[in-house]
């Protein structure tokens, strides 16, 4: 039996979702954000941490336009592909695209002050 390493099986879960996308338009730019996210993880694990940045500002840069137009579907992917993309990028000094990372830093910032006040004024 051949195992795989985890970069080689998210090349291909990333292979699939790029399909999927390129097949259905940008129905599912969630579902392939996720897989370069998972992908960026994988090479970063494996010391690629260049192609991990690489492959961590692609996850942003796919799933921006559904994020600002629907917020609440991509929330979640979005802060953790940022998280990942700004965490590679500090760790490699270079300095993250201000100009793809400004929108999406504004709308996180104005849901996570709406979680907030919504908290207090809880019952």
């Amino acid at each position: 039996m051949t195992e795989t390493s985890p970069s080689a099986e998210a090349d291909v879960l990333v292979a699939e979702k790029r399909k999927l996308f390129a097949e259905h338009g940008k129905r599912h730019p969630g579902e392939l954000a996720r897989g370069l996210l998972k992908m960026s993880r994988a090479l970063q694990q494996a010391g690629r941490d260049n192609d991990a940045l690489v492959t961590a500002e692609e996850s942003v840069q796919v799933l921006r336009p559904a994020f600002l137009a629907k917020q609440a579907e991509a929330v979640e992917t979005m802060r953790e592909a940022v998280t990942q993309y700004v965490a590679l990028a500090q760790r490699l000094r270079q300095k993250p695209d201000e100009a793809l990372l400004l929108p999406i830093a504004q709308v996180l910032g104005d849901l996570t002050r709406n979680e907030y006040l919504a908290e207090d004024d809880g019952p």
